[in-house]
């Protein structure tokens, strides 16, 4: 998505509050027991009422990538990549995850290419 019409921010509801999280705040996007959440710098996880599919949509390609059905993740905050069985990467983030994040074997290529290589 070009940086004119990406997202700078989501708004998050608790209850009957909403609080805005800036884009540069988020570590991750990640889905976890049919709901979906944000993985805050300061490692809060937060609730979204948006679909991995809509959020992938709304955000700067250049810095989110969507290595699986479960993980968007920023570059910003990949700690470590290893290679894993089968052609697939496991990759460690900042803060970490509740769940291994494992690139398949089919998006390893465009994931490489994302990183810069």
């Amino acid at each position: 998505m070009s940086p004119a019409t990406s997202k700078e921010r989501f708004l998050i509801k608790n209850g009957t509050r909403l609080t805005p999280v800036h884009i540069s705040q988020i570590a991750y996007f990640y889905t976890r027991d049919k709901f979906q959440y944000i993985k805050t710098c300061d490692n809060k996880d937060l609730i979204i009422d948006k679909h991995l599919d809509e959020i992938e949509g709304r955000v700067e390609s250049k810095t989110f990538f969507r290595v699986n059905r479960q993980f968007i993740i920023n570059y910003h905050h990949i700690d470590k990549i290893h290679t894993w069985f089968n052609g697939k990467l496991k990759v460690f983030v900042q803060p970490a995850s509740h769940d291994d994040i494992i690139v398949s074997r089919l998006k390893t290529a465009d994931f490489k290419k994302w990183l810069g290589e």
